[in-house]
């Protein structure tokens, strides 16, 4: 005869097909959809090498992606890469279209600033004409001729902080530490912004090929980002704020007392007439900068809870237009669900943003020895109404704050999206293009 079930057999019975429940639901999430009319998936490849979908740097305006494969020195005598070169593939291709060797970044290691260690060769990209690939190794600027495959010059914009520890010792780079160079390419003539935050903290500008420097402005802060209107008359700047603000120490002034004043964080310069035009203060901790194709509205993310530190906030990250003129918020574009995370792009009609979205993945509390990922992919929106077209997402490795790849190619009618891989030692990330069709 069987014996009756208790209560306590209830209640184990209870939790296992809870749990159940949750297991089926977790794993449910492990594939990619699309969801909404705008997005159909037209092409994608994964990536045959380490290490992530990061290394797509570029793309031009024949759709061929630049990828970064120089990998990085992890010290004065160490290369992570044997032989580090730049790849270029055809969107929708099945081969390499070329391949560029880059032997100077090895021979230059040992020249290199320690405190220049912890970041790898990068930001590299397509200067128009389709004649130079341009690019970083911290301290130096790089021009790359693609018609003969090599480095053909090389400048030292930004000095080592000699007096820093930095300078002597490894660094340890903390979340969210600005990066000690940066580079943004003109799309109307090529010029070179390069924002330097070590020992003299500058945004200077060069002309296409580093021989002529144009113009230098001191700064007071370090550069977070650097962002050319497409006519490059206006280069916009934002300032590095951390996360979390809440003493005048956080913000580099650790003699003063009280709470923290805002400081305007985005700076805009007229580089034609070689002034300032506009300081103004977005009242949160931002991401990223980029104009709208008329050069009349500065978009920037915002990470949330800037201002309160307010954890909540801060899961639900936002995007906002500001007037170009004036400062002032125009429009603010909320995500349900997710926030928006690190980087965004906008279509060169103007008509389209899409933002990349991240959230924390957890396993069922019965599925604890299951590490914990990220749901990460991107949002379709409609720039003008803020209205959700369309989104995809995957299970991946990495932070929420990682920055996903986005590019809007042929002409605005494709979008391009780096995913990183699952974490498994035979995947290493995916690179999706999605066909763009509005309703």
């Amino acid at each position: 005869m069987m014996a009756p079930v208790g209560k306590s057999h209830r209640r184990k019975s209870s939790v296992i097909l809870v749990g159940t429940a949750f297991a089926l639901a977790f794993l449910s999430t492990q594939r990619s959809w699309a969801t909404g009319t705008a997005l159909t998936r037209a092409w994608s490849w994964k990536l045959p090498w380490c290490c992530g979908s990061h290394l797509l740097q570029d793309v031009d305006q024949n759709d061929v992606m630049l990828i970064n494969k120089a990998g990085r020195q992890v010290d004065h005598s160490g290369w992570s890469t044997p032989n580090p070169s730049l790849l270029m593939w055809k969107v929708g291709g099945e081969a390499r279209s070329g391949e560029i060797p880059l032997p100077e970044l090895q021979t230059h290691a040992r020249e290199l600033p320690t405190q220049f260690l912890r970041e790898p060769p990068g930001q590299f990209t397509f200067a128009p004409g389709g004649e130079n690939v341009v690019g970083l190794q911290p301290p130096w600027a790089l021009l790359i001729d693609l018609p003969f495959a090599k480095e053909t010059r090389r400048l030292l914009v930004c000095r080592p902080s000699v007096s820093s520890p930095e300078a002597t010792e490894p660094a340890v780079v903390p979340r969210f530490a600005p990066r000690n160079m940066l580079l943004a390419v003109s799309p109307a003539d090529g010029s070179l912004a390069i924002a330097c935050n070590s020992k003299e903290m500058t945004l200077q500008i060069f002309n296409h090929d580093l021989q002529t420097k144009l113009v230098s402005w001191p700064q007071e802060r370090p550069i977070q980002e650097i962002a050319w209107s497409r006519d490059g008359r206006l280069l916009a700047a934002l300032y590095h704020m951390p996360p979390h603000p809440t003493s005048n120490a956080s913000r580099g002034n650790p003699t003063a007392t009280g709470p923290t004043p805002r400081l305007p964080n985005v700076i805009v310069y007229d580089v034609a007439q070689n002034r300032e035009r506009l300081r103004f203060d977005t009242g949160d901790v931002d991401a990223k900068l980029a104009f709208d194709p008329a050069g009349t509205s500065l978009y920037s993310i915002a990470r949330g809870g800037g201002s309160t530190g307010d954890r909540k906030e801060l899961e639900r990250d936002t995007l906002r237009r500001f007037d170009i003129t004036t400062g002032r918020l125009v429009k603010r574009y909320v995500v349900k669900d997710t926030g928006v995370r690190q980087n965004f792009a906008v279509s060169p009609d103007g008509n389209l943003i899409a933002a990349g979205i991240a959230v924390t993945a957890y396993p069922p509390f019965f599925m604890e020895q299951v590490s914990i990922k990220i749901r990460a992919g991107f949002v379709l929106l409609d720039a003008e109404t803020g209205r959700e077209l369309g989104r995809d997402s995957r299970r991946t490795v990495g932070y929420t704050d990682d920055n996903l790849p986005l590019f809007f190619i042929g002409g605005g009618k494709y979008l391009l999206v780096g995913y990183e891989g699952s974490g498994r030692s035979d995947d290493y990330g995916e690179l999706v293009t999605y066909s763009l069709s509005l309703p």
